[in-house]
């Protein structure tokens, strides 16, 4: 929920649950760089985002996305928007991985610029799905289980897209989310794993927090 130099206690509250989880990489939106995770991560994120943009105003080191990860990235990719998504491919310890962090419309699924978002991330996922461990994830903006979110037109549209590049949606069934991971079925399928949601209190945030466990099916290495 936009996190600044005046929400101390919310910042607070936020690094102290993401450390006590301590996952290997985590991918926040509507985010500030004041949010500091320590020396365990590196991590990229898009600019801080202008004064105003459209009418929207922002608040210093204000930016969309940020990726943490506990080992090095290789390599940072370009996306088509540096605004609203960051790419970069890390060496997990269940082999490389190419994290897509982004937004899917800031303003929401029902205004602009949803549809060109989608448009610009489609080609760009395009290109690097066929790599087969791709990771697309952060607010999406849609909701596949519940109430469909913006519609069922763009819901089945966005399935269908994930599925034509061979991307599973593991988030799917989370009820009402907007928060999502995809991840390649070449990559998944060599591994066992689990979801879990943690819920916020609606004036902390209007997000949850989703966590993705992956384990190696032939041994108990996570």
């Amino acid at each position: 929920m936009r996190p600044n130099e005046n929400t101390i206690e919310r910042n607070k509250l936020f690094e102290k649950t993401l450390q006590e989880i301590d996952s290997d990489i985590v991918v926040l939106t509507e985010t500030n760089s004041i949010i500091d995770l320590g020396d365990n991560y590196y991590s990229v994120c898009t600019p801080p985002l202008p004064e105003v943009i459209k009418e929207v105003k922002f608040k210093q080191g204000e930016n969309r996305v940020t990726i943490f990860s506990k080992t090095a990235f290789i390599k940072n990719i370009p996306t088509a928007d540096a605004y609203t998504s960051v790419c970069a491919e890390t060496l997990t310890a269940l082999g490389p991985l190419i994290i897509y962090g982004t937004i899917i419309g800031y303003l929401g699924g029902k205004k602009e610029p949803f549809k060109d978002d989608l448009e610009n991330q489609t080609f760009d996922i395009n290109s690097l799905a066929k790599y087969g461990n791709l990771c697309f994830a952060g607010d999406l903006n849609v909701a596949f289980s519940g109430s469909a979110y913006p519609s069922k037109l763009i819901v089945d549209d966005v399935s269908k897209r994930f599925d034509d590049l061979d991307l599973k949606i593991v988030t799917k069934d989370c009820k009402d989310s907007a928060i999502h991971a995809v991840i390649s079925n070449s990559f998944l399928n060599r591994f066992n794993y689990s979801k879990e949601e943690l819920f916020f209190d609606k004036k902390i945030t209007d997000h949850r927090l989703v966590t993705i466990t992956m384990t190696p099916k032939d041994d108990n290495l996570s």
